[in-house]
């Protein structure tokens, strides 16, 4: 694992039980990891190795176009007889839910 998938799994342990958006995760690191395509790597890298688990969203509003809108979590056991991976995915579509709850309670599109 190299630093940038430690950092990232960092951000995870900092925040548990919690998903996060790929937004938020690139922010926590800082700019650092943006160069030559690093945080990208890095994040294939865990989903690959199956440490987190990477959802992509779509919100037909125009004013996200564009928009970054993968949620990841990670995947680990916090119970001895839990689904590691369902629960990752409860969580992903936990934040998604509330996320797009929220947006779509306070914008408009005019």
């Amino acid at each position: 694992m190299d630093d940038v998938e430690h950092a990232l799994v960092a951000a995870f342990v900092q925040r548990p039980g919690r998903a996060l958006f790929v937004q938020e995760l690139v922010a926590s690191l800082g700019p650092a990891v943006m160069t030559d395509g690093q945080f990208e790597r890095a994040l294939a890298g865990l989903e690959h190795a199956g440490a987190i688990i990477v959802r992509p969203h779509f919100c037909g509003d125009p004013h996200l176009d564009g928009a970054d809108l993968r949620v990841a979590a990670l995947v680990r056991n916090a119970v001895a007889d839990e689904d590691a991976q369902a629960n990752a995915i409860a969580q992903i579509e936990a934040a998604w839910q509330r996320w797009i709850g929220d947006y779509l309670a306070n914008h408009r599109c005019t």
